[in-house]
């Protein structure tokens, strides 16, 4: 990612900006899997809870603030000092090579798998960008989807144990969780990507467009630790929002129901 940032940053035509960016965009979506994977390895228990949220929300914090940092760079260096900018992350390698698990599973990784999960998702993601980008890039998705889904399926059943689980795909709770989550980077897109779009249409400046979203920086930073104390004093059955056993009952029984039934106006 840091190699692309400074390619780009340097390129001498936009063919090479656009390669320097789409690789840079791969290292840059590669980051947060990384930490994730690295904080589960380090920790167990509450404490990797706590960890991971704070490795979330720190990570939305900076996403937050990329606006402002890039607004007040383009504004001191031009553009190409804000796409050589993530090449900065270079200076935490060091720290984060000595927190590196030095043991692993030994399990080769199923190089194929990955490759036809990835262009699965990347044909979702042309569908839904397709009504502002075109037919192409709609047939393209649409080929991705198509191809993708049985692809997978017969990559699942034929190493159970691969990229994609079979018993991770079959666990009901994963995959509710899964989609639930799919909400964050959804809402995240929205924000970093729509609003600032939305807001440069009516004329705001990149500094301004970055200030607006300095609340969404603080947000990030506070939510994990409000959130972490909070869950813990609740527990994860009040956390969350289910009626239990006993209200169901209540809800049912014919003394709610003559409580529910308004009463006809006289």
């Amino acid at each position: 990612m840091a190699g692309s940032a400074v390619l780009g940053g340097f390129a001498p035509s936009v063919e090479v900006l656009l390669a320097a960016r789409v690789l840079q965009g791969m290292g840059a979506a590669a980051v947060p899997v990384l930490g994730m994977a690295i904080v589960s390895a380090r920790y167990e228990g509450a404490v990797r809870t706590t960890a991971l949220g704070q490795v979330a929300g720190t990570a939305a914090a900076v996403s937050a603030l990329g606006p402002l940092a890039g607004g007040l760079v383009a504004d001191l260096a031009g553009w190409r000092a804000v796409v050589a900018l993530p090449a900065l992350g270079l200076l935490v390698v060091p720290a984060l090579w000595r927190a590196l698990p030095t043991q692993g599973t030994g399990a080769r990784l199923d190089v194929l798998g990955a490759v036809l999960v990835a262009a699965t998702a990347a044909g979702l993601v042309l569908l839904v960008q397709s009504p502002a980008s075109g037919v192409l890039v709609a047939t393209a998705g649409a080929l991705l989807l198509g191809l993708g889904v049985p692809a997978v399926a017969a990559r699942v059943r034929r190493r159970p144990e691969g990229f994609l689980p079979r018993r991770v795909i079959r666990n009901s709770v994963v995959v509710r969780s899964a989609l639930a989550a799919s909400a964050v980077p959804a809402a995240w897109f929205a924000l970093l990507i729509a609003v600032p779009a939305v807001l440069a249409i009516r004329g705001w400046t990149p500094l301004e467009v970055g200030l607006a979203l300095v609340p969404s920086a603080v947000t990030g930073f506070l939510a994990p630790r409000l959130a972490g104390p909070l869950l813990a004093r609740l527990g994860p059955g009040r956390s969350s929002w289910s009626p239990t056993r006993r209200q169901r009952w209540r809800w049912s029984s014919p003394r709610w129901e003559r409580r529910a039934v308004p009463r006809p106006c006289s």
